[in-house]
């Protein structure tokens, strides 16, 4: 019975998954709604003033202010702007993704993980059955101080 209904379980998620729109479609539709909002939503400002060197608000100063819509051309360049703003997180999660890349095509991280796995077999790891935190424990041992 259990099988039964874990596969139903399964046909239906895949059934919900070939429904929802991509990643990207999604974020593209929720800055697009975003930018629509600016001509919906009432444009409004708090009055600030300076406490102890940082920026507080007053309270109930809030006031409407001219309203600033965005047009399509610059929701088309916010995108590119944003790339430009933020270049250099881009290029160090490239630069990082593609070593990670590379150690993982080179199986470089996997045989160190083996051989500090099998060094760490009678060192006083305690149990001899290779459980995962066993092994974790003695990764920055075997690593500073190898015997």
């Amino acid at each position: 019975m259990d099988s039964v209904s874990s596969t139903k379980k399964s046909s239906m998620f895949k059934k919900l998954m070939d429904k929802v729109p991509h990643t990207y479609v999604l974020i593209f539709m929720i800055i697009l709604i975003a930018s629509l909002m600016t001509y919906v939503v009432p444009a409004g400002e708090f009055d600030r003033v300076e406490l102890n060197g940082r920026m507080a608000i007053v309270p109930d100063s809030y006031h409407t202010v001219e309203q600033n819509p965005v047009d399509l051309m610059t929701v088309l360049m916010s995108f590119q702007l944003g790339m430009i703003n933020a270049s250099d997180i881009v290029f160090f999660v490239f630069i990082i993704g593609g070593s990670v890349g590379i150690l993982r095509s080179t199986k470089a991280v996997d045989a160190l993980l083996v051989k500090v796995i099998y060094g760490a077999q009678g060192s006083g790891s305690g149990k001899k059955d290779n459980s995962c935190y066993n092994i974790i424990f003695w990764i920055p041992r075997r690593l500073c101080w190898p015997v």
